[in-house]
């Protein structure tokens, strides 16, 4: 997804590295974690980088051998992005070697590139809060939210936001990666780049009951 232009950066970017796939209630204080590293992202004017490193053995990591990859349950929802960001996930360390193959699309027929499947999914835990009814005020119930312009998301997978799969009425004011409006009109570059929405990072789809998620 690609919207508009991209805005002037000032000041030096820093970078903030994610180790741990722990996210609890003192997560945005706890150095090395998603929420943290948004956190500390948002408190600063000018581009960030939010990098990934999570190791397995001390991490929370789902299957094994050539296709593992990192897993981030959030209990509540994070921080909407509310400054010039860069999320990538391509530089967590290669641990998930699945290939989603490419399909046929469009009336002339063009053949998409296989997809590398992403090595960080971000899903919500079992205590995740989600909003009760169809309109949500600010980001609860979704995954990702961005509410700022120049912001790109490289590489993660993103599953089970919004409802549970006997709340369908929560499902139109959340989703996986939400990008949320603004009454004065404005330009922005917002860029979503080889991200598995809705599936996991092998390219299955979650069960009904699975990821507190609605049917595909």
């Amino acid at each position: 997804m690609l919207i508009g232009c991209a805005a002037a950066v000032t000041g030096k970017a820093n970078v903030y590295t994610v180790t741990s796939t722990v996210d609890n209630a003192s997560a945005a204080t706890t150095s090395g974690t998603l929420r943290w590293a948004i956190t500390q992202a948002n408190a600063r004017a000018g581009k960030d980088s939010v990098y990934f490193s999570i190791l397995p053995g001390i991490n929370y990591f789902e299957t094994s051998g050539p296709n593992a990859f990192a897993v981030i349950q959030l209990y509540d929802s994070l921080p909407s992005i509310r400054d010039s960001l860069l999320i990538d996930g391509t530089t967590q360390p290669k641990s998930n070697f699945a290939v989603v193959a490419g399909k046929t699309v469009g009336v002339d027929a063009i053949v998409q590139a296989n997809f590398i499947g992403p090595d960080v999914y971000i899903v919500p835990s079992n205590t995740f809060v989600f909003p009760n009814g169809s309109a949500s005020s600010n980001n609860q119930g979704s995954g990702l939210t961005i509410s700022n312009n120049d912001v790109t998301i490289k590489r993660l997978a993103l599953s089970g936001f919004g409802n549970t799969s006997t709340n369908a009425s929560a499902a139109q004011a959340n989703a996986c990666i939400s990008v949320t409006t603004n009454p004065t009109a404005s330009n922005c570059t917002i860029s979503i780049q080889d991200c598995f929405l809705g599936a996991d990072p092998t390219g299955a789809y979650p069960t009904l009951s699975y990821r507190q998620t609605l049917g595909q």
